[in-house]
């Protein structure tokens, strides 16, 4: 007797007879399936299209043609950089067609406002209840006018030079600023840095720290030029002509002597023309040709209040110049 296994199974050869039917109904029938759906799929786009257009409707009515939120009113704190006028340009507002507190693009004005080198920050918001622009600008704080050697003494502060904050960066003036910063201090470096950008000059750091020491001493409004001539000293120049020779430390003190011997000058009755500080004790001097009276030999001036009090007065030689003499 023959066994059946399933090797003898797979042996076997199986026909498969595959029948495909095709007749116009069935085609009608799938195109009007095809036909459905996509009816069904118009049906639910075109809800939510009108849904779409109804809250726009909605919001177009409630904001933008709202006249209780027409602009009437352009809130901008003081500053020194721009003015209402001016913002509506940068905004894009126009001020005859009474924009709608929504029409304004915030986004953009705040961009261009940013964009604005004097403008450290900036922040517009709207006031629905007063149908107010809120606007908020922080100006950048001008230390210094900044300049290269040879710039012209008549272009340092005028509206486009370069101011510097405490942060280094460097911008060109703006018309409504130049006035409060007339009496700033000028930092001459050996070559005019570039401008909206941190200025990296190494002789900046030992100038504003000549400037911040003068801040703290009650000075700094007396100071016309500071610059650094040479590797190891600073100049400055007073704001009534005095040239000083600097170290590039203990500014305190020096900047403590200048002020005592231009008071001493002043009680005698001549003009210090150039001073060096650098030296603690006799300090040379020179006298200015114009000065009326020759001075003293000897300038004799108070010990530094922060040094023995006891201490006697010193003596600075004076130079003199041939036309005083």
């Amino acid at each position: 007797m023959k066994r059946n296994s399933s090797r003898h199974l797979r042996r076997q050869q199986r026909n498969v007879l595959e029948a495909r039917v095709f007749s116009a109904r069935i085609a009608w029938l799938a195109v009007l399936r095809f036909i459905g759906w996509t009816a069904r799929c118009c049906c639910v786009l075109a809800v939510l299209a009108g849904t779409g257009w109804a809250v726009w409707l909605g919001i177009r009515h409630t904001f933008h043609d709202n006249p209780d939120f027409k602009l009437r009113l352009i809130d901008l704190n003081p500053n020194p950089v721009i003015d209402e006028v001016k913002l509506m340009e940068l905004a894009a507002i126009d001020p005859s067609a009474v924009p709608n507190l929504f029409d304004i693009d915030v986004k953009a004005a705040e961009r261009a406002l940013r964009a604005i080198p004097a403008v450290a920050s900036a922040e517009i918001e709207r006031d629905i209840r007063e149908a107010a622009l809120l606007v908020r600008i922080t100006p950048r704080i001008p230390r210094a006018w900044i300049c290269g050697a040879a710039t012209p003494a008549a272009a340092r502060r005028i509206e486009g030079a370069l101011l510097i904050d405490d942060e280094g960066f460097a911008y060109p003036c703006p018309a409504m600023q130049v006035e409060a910063a007339a009496a700033l201090p000028v930092i001459e470096l050996s070559e005019a840095p570039a401008p909206v950008q941190r200025v990296s000059h190494p002789d900046l750091v030992f100038c504003m720290r000549l400037l911040d020491e003068a801040a703290q001493v009650g000075c700094s409004g007396s100071i016309d030029v500071v610059r650094r001539p040479n590797e190891w000293s600073l100049e400055l120049v007073t704001t009534t002509g005095i040239t000083a020779t600097c170290s590039l430390g203990d500014h305190s003190r020096q900047l403590g002597q200048l002020l005592r011997a231009i008071d001493h000058a002043e009680s005698k009755g001549y003009a210090i023309a150039t001073i060096n500080l650098i030296p603690r004790n006799h300090i040379p001097v020179t006298v200015r040709a114009d000065t009326p009276d020759a001075p003293p030999r000897a300038i004799p001036i108070r010990a530094n209040p922060h040094d023995n009090i006891n201490a006697p007065p010193r003596a600075i030689p004076v130079s003199m110049p041939a036309a005083s003499r």
